[in-house]
């Protein structure tokens, strides 16, 4: 899945961010 690999650098890079836009994400 490519999301996860991109999801991986955000989480590196912003893990707020992150669930803002991926509440979902873990």
């Amino acid at each position: 899945v490519l999301w996860s690999l991109e999801s991986g650098h955000w989480i590196s890079e912003e893990p707020f961010e992150l669930s803002n836009h991926f509440p979902a994400a873990p």
